[in-house]
């Protein structure tokens, strides 16, 4: 006489689960990656809006009192701290790398003039 012990499970439904958890783990775990590449360009995105307000407002205010001069008087006149979490290397006034987790984001700018202030913007 044998007893039926019908607690736990067999190793077909072990094996089932099993290869459910890793199909859904092939699909999510890309995607979590590249959430994170989004956010770090959002906030790169976010840190050249910035840069160009600095830039706006500078170039207004000089404008403003007349004292304005050229372009690279009033890049060196600007203040470009972004913040602890951006790195910023400074090629030129005409362009820049901004690193942001570990990422370099090459950065081109447009020179001021007398009519218009200078514009940042991220190079794909």
């Amino acid at each position: 006489m044998f007893i039926k012990n019908d607690k736990g499970f067999t190793l077909i439904e072990i094996i089932a689960v099993l290869v459910i958890i890793s199909v859904l783990a092939i699909l999510v775990v890309p995607r979590l990656f590249s959430m994170n590449d989004n956010a770090s360009i959002k906030m790169v995105e976010d840190a050249i809006s910035r840069l160009n307000t600095h830039e706006k407002t500078f170039w207004l205010d000089q404008k403003m009192v007349d004292q304005y001069k050229n372009d690279l008087d009033l890049f060196n006149k600007i203040d470009y701290d972004l913040g602890a979490d951006y790195e910023w290397v400074m090629k030129d006034q005409t362009s820049g790398v901004l690193r942001f987790q570990e990422n370099d984001f090459l950065l081109n700018r447009t020179p001021s003039t007398k009519e218009t202030f200078a514009v940042w913007e991220l190079i794909e």
